[in-house]
């Protein structure tokens, strides 16, 4: 990779984390589901090197992202995703409760989840 190269995607990669800590701190959603793309039973994508991205990780690599998400909790996990939740929120994390685990299995006919 060239230096011209090396340099536009470290502005993209500083761009992405500066939207998604704008997305953050505008939003502030009560939840958030973060794919958990390191889990090999999970297709993330056509390349293998998005499942060596820890991708919460390598947000928090930005100091303004990981100090709005302090504000965050793990709450559980559903499906491929980790949910978490915004702490003075935490009915948001309870409401889930009811959530059931998804399952790739088909549905009979007319049966709603």
């Amino acid at each position: 990779m060239s230096g011209r190269q090396q340099a536009q995607l470290a502005a993209l990669a500083r761009w992405t984390r500066a939207m998604a800590d704008e997305d953050l701190r505008r939003w502030t959603p009560s939840l958030v589901l973060v794919e958990r793309c390191a889990d090999l039973a999970i297709s993330c994508g056509t390349s293998k090197s998005l499942r060596e991205i820890a991708i919460l990780r390598w947000f928090q690599e930005d100091p303004s992202f990981k100090a709005a998400w302090a504000d965050y909790e793990m709450c559980r996990e559903i499906g491929y995703y980790d949910v978490w939740y915004l702490r003075r929120d935490k009915n948001a994390c309870e409401a889930l409760a009811s959530v059931g685990s998804y399952s790739n299995q088909p549905q009979a006919s007319g049966s709603i989840r």
